[in-house]
């Protein structure tokens, strides 16, 4: 083939070849195992029951995810499967979806779990709570499950017809320093006093969570389940986890 010849086929080769952009999706994925016992996370991409990739991590060590162009670009979710990692059979802990600009995924004791974007994002996320329905105040408590934190405040109040907004992100900044970055899973609580007292809690996902039932509070948790001498366990219903570019969440009574 003379060089003419050549250098066509090499630009013409160049023009079918699909061009990727450096985004979340080919950077690879740090995955930190902040428990003291040892797990298997697999993921999975969307709608697959087999995992395209499995690690074994100790506690206290990593593993990084380097997703392949083609297989899970960057305009793809997963989702990962969290196993604790048993000699015969591995006992199955729970999944978690996750959006196409994960860069960070922290596995940590019991079923705690969070993960971070590839970018600092500035999304700032605020939960709008509207009362639709419902004669008098709701009163309701908001829970947070961070990659570093475990937390819960309230008691906000909400009357018929009306709404408030909880600045989510800006709360979890000023008062557990968390980033940003980190993105919660948030869960509430909520009840009506009254003759006929209503009570918004449990369902698919809810979690144990501590709340005041008396006063307004903020309290961090250290482990799943623990409670402080004036706080007390309620199942708290699962509301959302944020996604990119999402910055109002609805919470609506």
């Amino acid at each position: 083939m003379n060089t003419k010849k050549l250098l066509f086929w090499t630009g013409f080769s160049c023009l079918l070849t699909p061009a990727y952009p450096a985004m979340a999706g080919s950077e690879p994925v740090r995955i930190e195992n902040t428990s003291s016992e040892t797990r298997k996370v697999c993921i999975h991409r969307p709608k697959k029951v087999i995992a395209s990739r499995c690690f074994t991590i100790r506690g206290g060590r990593t593993a990084t995810w380097y997703r392949r162009v083609g297989k899970l670009t960057h305009t793809n979710a997963f989702s990962v499967k969290v196993y604790q990692k048993r000699k015969l059979v591995d006992k199955f802990l729970y999944k978690r979806d996750l959006p196409h600009s994960t860069g960070k995924i922290i596995i940590g004791p019991g079923s705690r779990f969070g993960f971070s974007r590839v970018r600092n994002l500035t999304t700032k996320h605020v939960v709008r709570a509207c009362n639709k329905q419902h004669d008098g105040k709701i009163w309701f408590v908001l829970g947070y499950d961070t990659p570093r934190m475990l937390g819960a405040e309230g008691w906000w109040g909400v009357e018929k017809g009306e709404c408030t907004n909880i600045p989510v992100s800006e709360n979890l900044k000023a008062r557990w320093n968390v980033a940003y970055g980190d993105v919660p899973r948030i869960y509430f609580y909520a009840r009506r006093y009254g003759d006929r007292p209503l009570y918004w809690e449990g369902g698919k996902q809810a979690r144990p969570m501590c709340l005041d039932p008396d006063r307004r509070f903020g309290a961090r948790f250290t482990r799943d389940g623990f409670c402080s001498n004036n706080l007390k366990s309620e199942m708290f219903r699962y509301l959302a986890t944020p996604k990119d570019g999402q910055g109002t969440i609805y919470l609506n009574f």
